[in-house]
Formats: structure tokens, sequence, C-alpha cells
């Protein structure tokens, strides 16, 4: 499963609700110039956009280790995750790296333009995965299994040193020109890995939003009642 095939990996436009939760609205009217610059750089970001994947699926052994991978899962919390999991399935996608020149050109000379562009770039790739699981969703369930959403490292106490694991045996930087800082961070920015696992009976789709997260105490979307990944 190294390819999946997307007729449309991102949406004509982006959900407007969504990009301007990222930019910090809370409700607050959006007067024309404001939806005249988002109009804008949406349509930037969409034009620059060259979303990449790909996917590789692996065996989950009695400890619930990737079998044949050469991936170690760390933490308690990824294997609460993947509970019940008899394969994992491993995925990286990018937005590609004419996003990122467009996110440090307009940063360099307009810094309102850039924050709008790197949340519509954040939304951009949030669809590019929203896409990319519902149709690995459904292909699993064609085999009568089911999938659980995603949990990428960094998330709870799974570690983000496993970033480069995953590139490695993806062959990420060959395959899709995504790369890593000595730091872990993906290059380009507007990246995503992520592991999901496959079931024989029904999972939770989605992890517990707030019960991983190191932040939770603190978190101000939490305080409004919301979390993060909504």
């Amino acid at each position: 499963m190294d390819t999946l095939h997307l007729a449309q990996p991102l949406p004509e436009r982006l959900d407007r609700k969504e990009l301007l939760y990222y930019l910090g609205y809370r409700g607050q009217p959006i007067d024309a110039q404001t939806a005249d610059r988002l109009d804008r750089c949406e349509e930037k970001v969409l034009k620059a956009a060259q979303p990449r994947w790909t996917l590789r699926r692996f065996q989950l052994d009695e400890l619930g280790q990737p079998t044949g991978s050469g991936l170690v899962l760390q933490g308690k919390d990824i294997f609460r995750h993947l509970a019940g999991c008899f394969e994992l399935v491993v995925m990286v996608a990018t937005l590609g790296s004419q996003v990122e020149t467009l996110l440090m050109r307009t940063g360099l000379c307009d810094m309102a333009d850039s924050l709008v562009m790197d949340a519509a770039a954040s939304c951009a790739i949030e669809a590019v995965c929203n896409r990319l699981e519902e149709k690995l969703r459904s292909r699993v369930q064609e085999e009568g299994m089911y999938l659980t959403g995603r949990f990428s490292p960094g998330y709870g106490d799974l570690p983000l040193t496993l970033q480069a694991d995953i590139l490695r045996i993806t062959n990420a930087a060959r395959t899709i020109g995504l790369t890593l800082t000595s730091t872990n961070l993906l290059v380009p920015r507007k990246s995503v890995t992520a592991l999901l696992g496959v079931s024989r009976s029904p999972v939770a789709t989605r992890p517990d939003p707030c019960a991983a997260c190191r932040l939770r105490e603190n978190c101000q979307h939490r305080k409004e009642g919301k979390y993060c990944g909504r």
C-alpha cells in the first residue's frame, strides 16, 4: 500500500470556519478587508500546493510492534491507541516545497499575509490527510476491517524522534521530498506523519483529543470548551 490514489487531494475552497479558528477568531465579525485578505491568501496557498503522500502497512507482533519495519514504538499512548489492532499503517504527506517557498517569501515582505497563509496551509495539509484517511478507511472496510484515527509523533508520549524512522521506512526523502531538521521537524513544514491501526473489530476513529496532551492543564482551547484538533 505504498500508493493511494486521490482524484482531488485538496478541496476547491478551505473550510473558512477552520481557517478563522487557526487565526484565533472566536466568532468575531469579519470586515470586507479581512475577507479579501483571506480569499487572496487562500487562493495563493491552494495554487502553490502540490500534495504528495505515501503509505506503508505492517503487521503488529504480540508486543504491538510493527514487524519487518525497524520501527520501534515507544510510550503508553500509542499502544493505547492501537489496542486491539493487528496492523499498522504509516502515513506521510506534504503540501510540497512551493508552499514552503511561498510562506518564506511572504514572511519577508508582508507579515499579515504570512500569518493568514500559514493558517491556510495548515488547513490544507489537514484536508489532504483527512481525504487520505477517508480513502484508506474505505479500502480497509472493503476488507472487512476497521481503521483507527491518526496518531502523530509528538502527540502524548510518542516521541518526536520517531519522525526519522518513519521517513526512513517510507523512503519519504526520495518519494515525496520530505526531510527532517536536526530537531526532528519536518521540511517542508506543512507536512504530516501519522500512525493508524487496523483492527478486525470496531475501534475509536479518533484518540481522546486532550487526555494525552502535555499542555492540557493550561490549554486555552480547553478553557473555551474546544480542542486544537476539533
